[in-house]
């Protein structure tokens, strides 16, 4: 790398970190400049891809003229998934990508398993939040927790959407050899979990990928599955779909549409910044306030996007999952595809991709471009 560059970097970083923030200690504007640097020099001169290029250098744009101490946060996320992003795209190689997919659908047995052992009342090693003060047993090693009243199945997760959404998001790893048998487990907990964000993508999945290789009576199994999605809906009483239907989320989303993301469109309020600007807003601006305004998530990570990264940001994020249902398409890696959608539609309507969840949706898109890479390489 050319000199002249390397002092240009540094000075640069060195001037945004002499700018005025709030709620910025020494320590931390330090972390944040070495992040800053550490980003922009991944987006400058390392990264492959153009569509993620292009976003972090905006991401930082975004963080440096709109800042707060959740700007910290949001940056640091980016940072960590930025270094795991690369360290696979640098280690990862053709060949390793049934073993990861393998290890995906033993994570979602384990979780599985620890579900139904929750389900029947016993909670190994993981226990309902709020309940650690109460009785614990020792059996065979494994700290066993029995409550005393029915709590949510939530697996290794802590939040049926989380859970559900885990589920969904492993069950392309299924479709393939000796791993399809186990697909029925994976509809079981996405039954227990009792969430819409899992079952939709889930069910939208499984119908796709029915189409895609059965040449016979798909028509007749994809209606069949239809009806018997349609009335377990209408059957059970799902508090995901109270949420969907009754104020809730489409309260949040219409508040965001309306008072949030017409004032600045373009350019977004900043990294981090939605956090700082629902509670208020649905406070003061919002004729009849949502119940609970202190709403830190916008439970939709597009819109979420749309309001702190503007118009510019919500493209380049869709211009990168666009280019990765192409290369997928072009493969006919239909497994990788649907592990994508699943996350794209899950995004819709969850705050996916601001948890833990968002590591699988690096594995699945550093996948699908080490694949697309290798083959393109091998053909030319």
């Amino acid at each position: 790398m050319p000199k002249k560059t390397i002092i240009f970097i540094v000075l640069l970083f060195v001037f945004f970190g002499i700018l005025p923030s709030y709620d910025v200690s020494i320590r931390t504007g330090r972390t944040l400049i070495a992040e800053w640097a550490v980003i922009a020099l991944c987006a400058l001169f390392f990264l492959k891809n153009n569509w993620i290029k292009a976003f972090l250098i905006w991401a930082l744009v975004r963080s440096i003229m709109g800042w707060n101490k959740y700007s910290f946060l949001t940056l640091h996320t980016i940072f960590v998934y930025l270094v795991f992003y690369q360290v696979m795209i640098n280690e990862i190689k053709e060949e390793y990508i049934d073993y990861i997919l393998n290890c995906i659908c033993v994570l979602a047995l384990i979780n599985f398993t620890l579900m139904i052992l929750q389900y029947y009342g016993t909670w190994v090693v993981l226990v309902p939040k709020g309940e650690f003060q109460t009785y614990f047993t020792l059996l065979n090693g494994w700290i066993v927790f029995t409550p005393q009243k029915i709590y949510p199945v939530l697996g290794f997760l802590s939040n049926i959407n989380m859970t559900s959404a885990f589920m969904a998001i492993c069950l392309p790893a299924f479709f393939r050899k000796r791993w399809i048998f186990a697909i029925p487990l994976i509809i079981v907990s996405l039954l227990l979990a009792k969430s819409l964000s899992g079952l939709i993508p889930a069910f939208i999945a499984i119908c796709l990928y029915i189409v895609i290789k059965c040449r016979k009576y798909r028509l007749f199994i994809v209606g069949g599955l239809s009806i018997a999605f349609v009335a377990y809906l209408f059957k059970t009483e799902s508090t995901a779909i109270l949420s969907l239907s009754c104020g809730g989320r489409l309260a949040i989303y219409k508040a965001i549409a309306k008072y949030i993301i017409p004032i600045r469109p373009i350019v977004g309020w900043g990294v981090g910044q939605f956090k700082y600007l629902f509670p208020i807003i649905c406070k003061n601006a919002i004729p009849d306030p949502i119940p609970g305004v202190n709403v830190l998530q916008a439970h939709n990570d597009f819109l979420q996007l749309w309001v702190e990264m503007g118009v510019i940001g919500f493209t380049l994020v869709c211009g990168y999952l666009f280019s990765l249902f192409r290369k997928a398409w072009r493969m006919k890696d239909y497994i990788l595809l649907l592990g994508i959608l699943i996350i794209t539609i899950n995004a819709n309507f969850n705050f996916l991709l601001h948890t833990t969840g968002g590591v699988l949706f690096l594995v699945y898109a550093v996948l699908i471009e080490k694949k697309y890479e290798d083959q393109k390489r091998r053909i030319l």
